[in-house]
């Protein structure tokens, strides 16, 4: 007698649909571990931080990493350090080897925006060209939020749209997403620049601003027009008007770059520096966005120097030399710069007329993205 090759009491009808539940369990599982998998592989690490850190008062915050004899360095190593203005007292916050960058604080200083190389791969934490990613740290809580999952979720739903209306968009959009140079321009409000891969495959640096959830995201300039500026740098003033550092989309390095005002809804830019040869770089608003401080570099003599700009009534005065980058204190009466001597930068401070400088850190290596907290006696 043969053996049935159904279970006792079963029918055909049964043992198929028994397959069939099991093959579609089985699927969902394989679905379940790939999805898992590209999860882990783009979900970002957690960062470490001092979280005994609660006032935020006098602090200036700025990016370092130490450079070793031959004066060679990691930017793998580069975390977020505070320097409290007052009393020359440092502090570190960010201890990892995620390449954090670009400390920019919220009105109310209880919190910093800034830029992170994060990411579970074990080849892309590696690789110089790994993405970066917007993270707010709030001191109160000792919590850090990562904003990419939200903002690549609005870059693809804004590609979606264009998409519906005809326009050719990358089919995917979050490809290689660097971002650039937050700016916590309003309470609620996040500018930053971004490589946006839409209707043209170098992607440029879009400006885009979002909610602090990393939400509702919105573009500053026409997303399909063609580019003539390419934006170097950006400091938010509101979501109308962005200063912007920039060179002839075409041209080289070699080339002249200035800073201007972009006015996002006549779509144009008001210049603000009208160099031939040299470079206007680093502008860096000051906390009323009256006024504008930069560096100029002369090529001719290889030489830089910071300038104070009066937004208002458009006058702008020299005030140091040999400086890498500066910003003003939200009172606007002191302004803290860096300056580099050998392989060395150390962060000064002096006051806004240029007087008084003194030396604030003395432990050498490479520093740079100042940012001061708004909530400051100067």
């Amino acid at each position: 007698m043969s053996k049935s090759i159904f279970t006792v009491g079963e029918t055909g009808d049964q043992h198929r649909t028994r397959n069939l539940l099991f093959i579609l369990i089985g699927f969902h599982v394989v679905v379940g571990l790939w999805a898992f998998s590209l999860y882990l592989e783009q979900t970002p690490g957690k960062g470490n931080y001092d979280t005994s850190i609660k006032d935020t008062r006098n602090l200036i915050a700025y990016i370092h990493y130490a450079l070793s004899d031959r004066g060679s360095g990691d930017p793998r190593d580069a975390n977020i350090y505070l320097l409290n203005a007052k009393t020359g007292e440092q502090l570190q916050l960010t201890d990892d080897r995620f390449e954090d960058g670009s400390p920019s604080w919220s009105p109310d200083g209880t919190r910093i925006v800034f830029t992170s190389r994060r990411s579970r791969s074990k080849m892309a934490r590696h690789d110089p060209y790994n993405p970066t990613h917007l993270y707010i740290y709030n001191f109160k809580t000792g919590k850090e939020f990562g904003m990419e999952r939200n903002i690549a979720r609005e870059v693809e739903r804004l590609a979606n749209m264009y998409r519906r209306k005809g326009y050719e968009v990358e089919k995917y959009t979050g490809y290689l997403p660097f971002t650039y140079e937050p700016h916590w321009f309003d309470e609620n409000r996040i500018g930053f620049r971004r490589k946006i891969y839409f209707g043209h495959t170098s992607g440029y640096g879009e400006l885009c601003s979002v909610d602090t959830l990393g939400k509702n995201l919105s573009f500053a300039r026409p997303i399909f027009e063609k580019r003539r500026w390419r934006i170097m740098d950006s400091q938010w003033i509101n979501q109308d008007s962005i200063i912007v550092q920039l060179r002839k989309l075409a041209s080289s390095l070699g080339e002249p770059q200035n800073i201007a005002l972009y006015l996002s809804r006549r779509n144009d830019y008001l210049f603000l520096t009208d160099l031939d040869t040299d470079i206007a770089r680093f502008p860096r608003l000051s906390e009323n966005k009256k006024k504008l401080a930069f560096i100029e570099y002369i090529r001719a003599t290889k030489s830089s120097r910071l300038v104070l700009l009066d937004l208002m009534t458009k006058e702008s005065s020299t005030l140091v030399s040999n400086v890498e980058e500066g910003v003003l204190s939200p009172r606007n009466k002191k302004i803290a710069f860096i300056r580099k001597t050998g392989q060395d930068e150390e962060i000064y401070t002096m006051n806004s007329d240029g007087t008084g400088i003194k030396q604030m850190t003395f432990d050498g290596g490479v520093k740079y993205s100042l940012a001061w907290s708004p909530i400051s006696d100067y």
